[in-house]
């Protein structure tokens, strides 16, 4: 889509521009149309400062008459995403918070990769890296192999800065995760040593991000979706579309359902290593851990009896 469809005229014009503008050399194809309407909103409401305030946001953000819960969250979402933008650009922005963003409760069923496709998606990111000048497809196989080997979201190697990595000991401070956590993330010996050589390949410096944008900067949190999309399409593994799998989140659903198997298999005590687990995940209690093993019986059913002997009631359906 080309900027002519955006023309832009609120104070915001010309930042709305340079937003499109690095989502399309991210290699994203569909832009929100919200982001006209918003533009739109910004005039109407005769706001003539580039500073967008609490205030502003709030009335965007406020629920409109016979207006779904999906539609406003769209909306949420593309003042969020502006929002960022212009706070990585060093203006001023006030961010909605995630919280008060309606709950949509999707069908999404996650997606588990074989520890084959595992070995194909490293494999694709490292063919990538040799035929692309990409300046993210240099660090991508770091990347994608740190998601994987962590379990980490997105938000979280996003804001990875290299004084959170300790190279000598292998351990990753994550500061200020999802409920507002901190917790230490011991790497293992093969992504430390990745790491390390990584380190010394790029600007090492403590205060920039571990994988930045080519400003030196955060980079926007899809460009990590947009390029694990051309991993998955050299991996030959098929997307379903927008808002289907497998998606680059997949892959710590992924950790943690690999790791449980491995428990599981080496005869390890499940209800000793789920806050293990929960802590490692940074999660704020065992119910958003336990949901791996609901998702195991169908993934790895020569294991189900087993965890169905160990911790029945954790695992079956809650409906039922």
């Amino acid at each position: 889509m080309s900027n002519n469809h955006f023309l832009f005229k609120s104070v915001f014009a010309s930042q709305l521009v340079k937003m499109i503008d690095e989502k399309k050399i991210c290699g994203e194809t569909r832009i929100s149309c919200y982001f006209k309407a918003l533009d739109q909103f910004f005039v109407e409401n005769n706001v003539r400062k580039p500073i967008l305030s609490r205030r502003i946001v709030e009335l965007w953000c406020k629920r409109r008459e016979s207006e779904s819960p999906r539609t406003l969250g769209e909306r949420i979402s593309a003042i969020r995403v502006f929002a960022n933008f212009l706070i990585r650009q060093g203006k001023t922005a006030y961010y909605y918070p995630k919280h008060s963003s309606p709950r949509i409760h999707g069908t999404y069923i996650p997606y588990i990769y074989s520890h084959r496709e595992i070995a194909t998606l490293f494999k694709a990111a490292d063919e990538l890296k040799q035929s692309s000048n990409s300046w993210y497809f240099a660090y991508f196989p770091v990347v994608v192999r740190l998601f994987y080997s962590t379990g980490l979201r997105r938000s979280e190697v996003n804001n990875l800065l290299w004084r959170d990595v300790d190279l000598k000991k292998g351990v990753l401070t994550i500061r200020q995760g999802k409920f507002r956590k901190d917790r230490f993330v011991p790497l293992s010996g093969q992504m430390a040593k990745l790491l390390r050589k990584y380190a010394k390949s790029c600007d090492y410096q403590l205060d920039i991000p571990v994988f930045p944008s080519p400003q030196g900067t955060r980079c926007h949190e899809s460009i990590f979706t947009a390029y694990f999309r051309r991993v998955l399409n050299q991996a030959g593994i098929q997307h379903g579309g927008r808002g289907k799998g497998p998606r680059l989140h997949d892959l710590r659903h992924t950790f943690a359902v690999h790791n449980l198997e491995k428990w599981l298999k080496s005869g390890e005590d499940i209800q000793a290593k789920l806050p293990i687990l929960a802590d490692y995940l940074g999660h704020d209690s065992l119910r958003g851990t336990q949901k791996y093993l609901r998702l195991t019986p169908s993934i790895f059913p020569e294991i189900a009896l087993r965890m169905e002997n160990s911790i029945g009631k954790l695992i079956r359906n809650p409906k039922k």
